[in-house]
């Protein structure tokens, strides 16, 4: 018995052992089966990975073990759909079959592998775990999708010759099998010697043609073959000096030559700036085959471009008829025009602009239109006529006849481009827009287009709601309409001026007797207060406090009397024209800080707050230019802001603005009637303000100020409203040498 249980013993460490060896076989047997061996718990997570595993995706073990799969393997190709039901079939204790996926190596590189699979049991028939076996079928599918992919690009390439849309639809279906991120066709131009891109796609760059030169893609015509060709060898290349080291260096370039009759006309690329390995000579095949299909569309696009200009050459002639015939048409139209407009018999300038813009609606089929006068020193609108038509669609309430340019929209192209404006889709949106007002007339189409005498922009002409759309004919008819319509209205100018000029001469005779008159009065009054006071400080025993009154206005008489004075003789001096320029560096921080000081009293009395606002840096604030006449400018200005402001305050303001120094002075007083705006620069014209006597001085210090202003070669302007205020703008170079 005891014999016996030795044996027993013995017979068991022997199964021991072989079951052992047998293992180990198996484990051999697995770790270098040539089938992808992969072992998982029951979660999913990998707890085996066998040889070929690690050789066919490029991992190691370590970097897989305790890892989900197949997050790790995933490519992107998949659903989750498509991955729950492999797993909801495992896990059911059923066998996966040839079960396809499309994974993705470490290198990125995409492979299809069949998978078969089963759940692991325990003892208790619990699962445990899974095993998957995987086999290489990625040159199986790249071959069967090359073949649909070939089919695809075949049939469509026979019924399409748009270049472009073809390489869309070939760089989307042959990137089911190659890497085409990376993806051009560049056609040889013989004329050029250079290569154009109908279809271009690239991570690193966009171009639409380049130099033929020494590139890979002019080698593939020299060679007259394809060429694949890695990093190392496009580096021997550029070191050889057979082609030029151009763009970016790419990690593997494949070119493939286009044919049509034999004659190499193109080539077809694709590239790769990251995988060396992501094209292959059975890559190169099929782009081969493909190329000969690009090649047929490019034979029937060139084709079919030769017939179309075949058939462009043939109807030449026709629409050269057609157009000789439309301009005939339009000729006797605008001879037609002109001639009426050159016998029209009128009594002012006014009637024939409205009898102009009758006619130029007319000419172009509009609807409606207008006529705008332009100033171009003031950069401001005077609304001169506009037809009926849009008065009846007009709701908008007291629409503005006056209209700066600055707040002009896309009607004040004509004038800032000096060109004509044409928008045949006015409801589109447009940058230049900028809006109109509630129950403006509706515009469809619209033209304007300026109106140039002597290289100045006097007028602006529009025209809109045309049915069909506006063209260059209508710019022609409506310019020429209105050159010769302005050469007429120059002769009634010339009538209407002499006529004014007239007027102005008697006027001008009054004005100036006025201004004698008031003169007289200017000096008189405070040479009596200086000669009747002085007199009077004469008088014994007068009190401290009255002596200093009498002082005060003696001094103050004396200063009006200086001012007329120099008034006089200023006026005296522009009207002469013997005026200087005498130019130095002033401080305009510091020239603005003394004019104010001078002023510092009769802003006191009159309780007016003031404001100064200069941008300048003292870097910018020294100035070259004539002291004095800046001087005089400013503290006319301000003596006139103070004179006519009662309360509130007075601002200036100083900046730099297209190389300019532009001065502002607003004052919060009692404004200017726009009748009277363009007159108060006039010479002479305060003697003839009704309420002059409420306002002492010689009313010359405008004209002055302006005059002054132009000789240093600026611009003096004014903006205004009744009961509001006034401000009072100029500009002067600004010149630092």
């Amino acid at each position: 018995m005891r014999d016996s249980g030795k044996r027993n013993i013995g017979d068991g460490n022997v199964l021991k052992m072989r079951r052992k060896k047998t293992i180990n076989k198996l484990s051999k047997s697995i770790e270098n089966s040539g089938d992808i061996i992969i072992n998982t718990d029951r979660n999913g997570i990998i707890t085996y990975v066998n040889k070929s595993f690690c050789e066919f995706y490029g991992y190691r073990k370590e970097d897989m073990v305790g890892k989900v799969t197949p997050r790790i393997l995933k490519s992107g190709n998949h659903t989750e759909n498509f991955y729950n039901s492999y797993w909801s079939t495992l896990l059911q204790k059923k066998r996966v079959k040839g079960f396809q996926f499309t994974n993705k190596c470490k290198n990125g590189k995409i492979v299809h592998v069949e998978v078969s699979a089963d759940s692991i049991l325990d003892d208790s028939k619990e699962i445990i775990g899974f095993l998957a076996i995987q086999r290489d079928v990625t040159q199986r599918v790249r071959n069967e999708n090359a073949q649909n992919v070939i089919l695809n690009i075949a049939n469509l390439s026979q019924t399409t010759s748009d270049i472009g849309q073809l390489m869309k639809y070939i760089q989307t279906e042959l990137g089911k099998v190659v890497d085409t991120t990376n993806f051009y066709v560049a056609l040889y131009n013989e004329e050029t010697v250079s290569f154009d891109l109908p279809y271009y796609t690239n991570e690193k760059d966009h171009i639409n043609s380049f130099p033929a030169g020494k590139t890979l893609t002019s080698l593939v015509i020299k060679k007259q073959r394809s060429l694949l060709l890695k990093e190392v060898e496009i580096d021997k290349l550029i070191k050889q000096n057979i082609i030029d080291d151009i763009g970016f260096n790419s990690k593997v370039w494949l070119g493939v030559p286009l044919k049509v009759k034999n004659k190499i006309t193109g080539v077809f690329v694709v590239q790769s700036y990251v995988h060396e390995e992501a094209y292959t000579i059975e890559d190169l095949h099929i782009l081969e085959i493909i190329s000969n299909q690009i090649s047929i569309t490019v034979e029937r696009n060139l084709y079919e471009k030769r017939l179309l200009k075949a058939l462009e050459t043939s109807k030449s002639t026709q629409l050269q008829l057609q157009k000789q015939n439309e301009e005939i048409i339009l000729n006797n139209n605008r001879i037609e025009s002109l001639y009426r407009v050159s016998q029209l018999q009128v009594n002012s300038t006014q009637e024939l602009l409205d009898y102009a813009l009758h006619e130029a609606i007319k000419l172009t089929s509009s609807k409606i239109g207008y006529i705008y006068f332009y100033n171009e020193e003031s950069k401001q609108f005077t609304l001169n006529t506009w037809s009926k038509d849009v008065m009846n669609e007009c709701s908008v309430m007291n629409p503005l006849t006056l209209y700066d340019l600055e707040n002009t929209g896309i009607w004040g192209e004509a004038v800032r481009q000096r060109k004509p404006i044409m928008v045949n889709n006015f409801l589109a949106e447009n940058d230049l827009k900028k809006g109109t007002p509630n129950g403006h007339v509706m515009l469809t189409k619209f033209l304007t287009i300026p109106v140039i005498c002597e290289n100045t922009i006097v007028a602006v002409i529009g025209v809109a709601n045309k049915v069909v759309d506006y063209d260059n004919s209508d710019i022609r008819q409506l310019s020429l309409l209105m050159d010769n319509v302005w050469k007429v209205s120059e002769r009634t100018i010339l009538i209407d001026k002499l006529k004014s000029a007239k007027v102005k001469a008697e006027e001008s005779d009054r004005l100036k007797s006025a201004f004698l008159a008031n003169m007289s009065h200017e000096i008189r009054t405070p040479m009596n207060a200086v000669l009747g006071f002085a007199e009077l400080l004469k008088s014994p025993n007068l009190s401290g406090d009255k002596q200093k009154k009498y002082i005060d206005i003696i001094t103050k008489s004396g200063n009006r009397l200086l001012k007329t004075i120099s008034d006089i003789v200023d006026i005296s001096r522009i009207e002469a024209g013997h005026l200087q320029v005498n130019n130095r560096f002033i401080d305009i921080h510091k020239t603005l800080k003394d004019i104010l000081t001078i002023f510092q009293q009769n802003l006191l009395e009159k309780n007016l707050q003031i404001k100064v606002n200069c941008s300048l840096l003292e870097t910018q604030s020294n100035i070259y230019t004539d002291s004095l006449k800046i001087h005089t400018i400013l503290e006319n200005l301000i003596m006139n802001a103070i004179k006519f402001t009662h309360k509130g305050f007075i601002e200036i303001n100083c900046c730099l603005k297209n190389e300019e120094l532009l001065v502002t002075i607003k004052d919060t007083g009692i404004g200017i009637p726009i009748s009277r705006q363009s007159a108060v620069f006039d010479r002479f014209i305060q003697s003839d303000i009704e309420d002059k006597e409420v306002y002492e001085g010689s009313g010359l210090g405008l004209a002055i100020a302006k005059s002054y202003v132009e000789i240093l070669g600026g611009k003096l302007w004014l903006k205004s409203k009744v009961g509001v205020g006034s401000t009072f703008f100029f500009t002067i170079p600004y010149k630092t040498a």
